[in-house]
């Protein structure tokens, strides 16, 4: 009984720590994450990016056509990230990413990613579109700012 609660105690650790619907990491373990790049001050970048017309689309839709969107938009943050970079879903339509790159290679990545997610088409919808913010940590810089 013992291994089998171990293995059951490691399995609800991994389901906190990741979106159930996008398998991303959740907005909690992110900032965890975030604040461990603030204590070693590390040098780095941050990737943000908003679904375009998504209430539209959950509203006009359903929320079966909007959970696939979902999906297939963090799909396309797990293929174009770099195995080093952090990504979350941040809520909602939302999903961030943080990255050691430099901020001209964070635009790069967020060209990337908005150019695979473009890629995607639906009978319903037609192809779905995402905006993109990049912003780079400063010397001073806190978690809020």
């Amino acid at each position: 009984h013992k291994l089998q609660l171990q293995s059951m105690i490691r399995e609800m650790a991994e389901v906190l720590r990741h979106d159930e619907l996008t398998k991303l990491y959740t907005r909690r373990i992110f900032m965890q994450e975030l604040q461990s790049y603030f204590e070693i001050q590390h040098k780095f970048v941050l990737v943000i990016a908003d679904i375009d017309n998504f209430k539209r689309i959950n509203d006009t839709y359903g929320h079966v056509i909007g959970d696939a969107i979902l999906t297939l938009v963090a799909k396309a943050l797990k293929d174009n990230c770099r195995p080093i970079d952090i990504a979350a879903r941040w809520g909602g339509e939302e999903f961030i990413v943080v990255t050691e790159a430099s901020k001209k290679e964070a635009f790069k990545i967020a060209e990337q990613l908005r150019k695979a997610i473009e890629q995607y088409s639906f009978t319903e919808v037609g192809h779905v579109t995402a905006s993109f913010g990049v912003m780079a940590y400063e010397e001073g810089d806190t978690i809020d700012s």
